[in-house]
């Protein structure tokens, strides 16, 4: 019936979202990537992964050079590379299709400020964001995508390069350290009843129309 069916659809919402709710702390945690985390967080724990592995090489010049024209001083933290190096491999990461140096100059870049005058925006430099990429090219965290297109007899040529994009072996290192940022902001939880005490359906027989008998009147 109308009635019992609706009543049906009601109990199977509900089970959905309760255990839904339920369910938000007992991730099995498929599927985490970079995007899942906040971005400080994941920084923060690429850097430290970077200055771990000892593949990674600092430049000497690291010391005093600035990271773009609209800085005054060069950066006062003594890991401010792996930092930086750990954000432009986020943003690799999130471009997906290919990033270039120059897009990734301007992600990194900032307003100029000019005292009275307008402020303008200022490109990162290249040569810190230039050197980072060759790093992790090195070690093979990060490939060259290049575009392919076909000659006049048919075959397969590169024609250009599409910049940079995160490759499989990075991918699965991110998704890593995200994954462990994921479980410290999102402990498992522990529930005392199961979710089968959820499962409760109230059938309900459909309405029958009572049968009315009419009373005689007395004379």
């Amino acid at each position: 019936s109308t009635q019992s069916t609706w009543g049906l659809l009601f109990n199977l919402r509900r089970i959905r979202m309760e255990g839904l709710e339920q369910m938000k702390g007992i991730n099995i945690l498929k599927g985490i990537s970079v995007q899942d985390v906040p971005a400080d967080l994941f920084i923060g724990e690429f850097a430290t992964f970077l200055e771990k592995s000892g593949t990674f090489l600092v430049p000497q010049w690291a010391d005093w050079v600035k990271t773009g024209v609209h800085k005054e001083l060069a950066p006062y933290e003594s890991n401010w590379f792996f930092i930086r190096a750990a954000a432009i491999a986020r943003k690799i990461y999130l471009a997906g299709s290919g990033i270039g140096i120059e897009t990734l100059r301007e992600r990194f870049g900032a307003n100029e400020r000019n005292g009275t005058i307008s402020s303008h925006h200022r490109r990162a430099n290249a040569k810190i964001i230039r050197y980072s990429v060759k790093e992790l090219e090195k070690m093979k965290l990060v490939d060259t995508l290049v575009k392919q297109v076909e000659d006049e007899s048919g075959k397969m040529i590169q024609s250009c390069t599409k910049g940079r994009g995160i490759s499989a072996k990075g991918r699965a290192e991110m998704d890593k350290i995200a994954t462990q940022i994921y479980k410290k902001l999102h402990p498992r939880k522990q529930y005392s009843k199961p979710l089968k005490h959820l499962i409760t359906f109230n059938f309900k027989s459909p309405r029958t129309k009572k049968k009315t008998t009419k009373k005689k009147k007395k004379k």
